[in-house]
Parts: structure tokens; C-alpha cells; sequence
């Protein structure tokens, strides 16, 4: 089976990471910014996370209670242009109040808003346009990654994910990972869902800053959310 690199921006649509806290990653080379903000939601937990620690975040969120859902989403309406919301491994789920409001925001069209879900065994409360997995070298991983893909539901302009044999599955992916690459599943642009190889290495490329870098878009960006908490107060 032969499989083609993917090559199309990924800005607006809704993405999952079916990655563990260890092994995840933003796959920014087809996020194509920059970003007015950009938002991740974690766990009450402040040990910081890698997600935390290997990005630039406009705000980080540790949503515990329905008034802070409420919140966050009072802060995403005030913002407008174009926002990245990522869901960490270990963020909560949110509630369906704020699923409802995300989907109200992107019919707007006000605000171009890109949606990112982490983890393995997630249950993200939107069909994602695109599936990017690790390199899966473990079966215990292949056969959860393959399950994933088979529940896969149709769309309005194609039905499901037809499944390749297992053995194929396996096959496939002992290739892809020979050559570094890991897979991604998408019908963005597609008439079905497709499977794509990815390269991990050329979305963290340029993604890490240096600590002065990181410190001048803090304060760039803290300024910026002081002026939307005075217009939403």
C-alpha cells in the first residue's frame, strides 16, 4: 500500500494527538499561524507537563469547576482572529456547555479556531478532520490505534473508514517507522477517510525557543490578556 506525505494546513479544523503525556507533541508544521493566542487546558496539577513546558502559551488553564468553563469561554469571546485551544493529556473533560459554546464560536466565523485533543483513549466530543499518531512500535499500541480507526463514523460526504487486514496495518507501520514517519489519518480534502505518513521531527523543528525569546513573548502576551480582562470586566 502505497501512502503520500501530507501536506495541507490544518488551521480551523479540529485535531487529535492519540499520544501519551510522554510521547506528545503539537504538529505545528501544519498549523500554518501565527496565532492572535494560543491556549492550552491541563490538569489541576501543577507539575508542569511537556506540552507546558515545549510551547509558548498565551495562557495556561486549569479548569475545575463549571464558573471557570465559563470563563475561559467569556476570555475566547473577548479575543477573535485566529486562536489555538489544545486539550492536554491530562485536561478535564469539558463540559458540554462549553462544547456547544466552541461550536457557536466557529459558526460565527468571527474567530478562526483551531482545536487540538491529546491523549490516548481521549473521548473528544467532535468528529477530528485529522488523527495523528507516534511511532507506534509496540502491538499493544498498533491493535489501540487500529481500533481507534475503526470507529471512525462517517460524514456527510463519505461514510466510514474501510479497515485495511491487520496484518497490513502491521506491515504498513513497520515501514513507516524504518523511515521515521509516523501515520495521520484525514479526509480534509479527501472524498473518504485516508492515511497519510507524517515526519514527527519536521513538526519540532523551530518549535523550542530560547528562555529570552520565551520571556519576551510572556510579557507580549500577558500585556495583551490584562487588556482583554479590563474589556471583559
Amino acid at each position: 500500500m502505497d501512502l503520500e506525505g501530507f501536506g495541507t494546513s490544518l488551521l480551523g479544523r479540529v485535531l487529535f494527538i492519540a499520544a501519551s503525556a510522554s510521547d506528545v507533541w503539537l504538529p505545528s508544521e501544519f498549523l500554518s499561524g501565527p496565532f492572535t493566542y494560543t491556549l492550552l487546558i491541563t490538569g489541576p496539577n501543577p507539575r508542569l507537563r511537556r506540552l507546558e513546558a515545549d510551547y509558548l502559551w498565551s495562557a495556561v488553564l486549569r479548569p475545575t469547576t463549571a464558573k471557570e468553563w465559563s470563563c475561559i469561554a467569556t476570555l475566547i469571546r473577548a479575543m477573535g482572529g485566529s486562536l489555538l485551544l489544545v486539550f492536554d493529556v491530562e485536561a478535564p473533560p469539558a463540559s458540554e456547555a462549553f462544547v456547544s459554546f466552541l461550536e457557536s464560536v466557529v459558526a460565527e466565523g468571527r474567530t478562526t479556531l483551531t482545536r487540538v485533543w491529546c491523549g490516548v483513549g481521549t473521548r473528544i466530543p467532535a468528529i477530528p478532520d485529522a488523527i495523528f499518531f507516534p511511532l507506534l512500535r509496540t502491538m499493544e499500541h498498533r491493535q489501540e490505534a487500529y481500533e481507534l480507526l475503526k470507529r471512525l463514523p462517517g460524514r456527510a460526504e463519505h461514510g466510514p473508514w474501510t479497515p485495511l487486514p491487520f496484518e497490513d496495518w502491521t506491515s504498513l507501520l513497520d515501514a513507516t517507522i524504518a523511515s521515521g514517519y509516523g501515520l495521520l489519518m484525514s479526509d480534509v480534502g479527501e472524498v473518504r477517510w485516508t492515511l497519510f505518513w507524517h515526519r514527527i521531527e519536521d513538526s519540532l523543528e523551530g518549535g523550542h525557543e530560547d528562555r529570552f525569546q520565551k520571556g519576551l513573548s510572556w510579557i507580549q502576551t500577558g500585556t495583551r490578556l490584562l487588556e482583554l480582562e479590563r474589556k471583559t470586566s
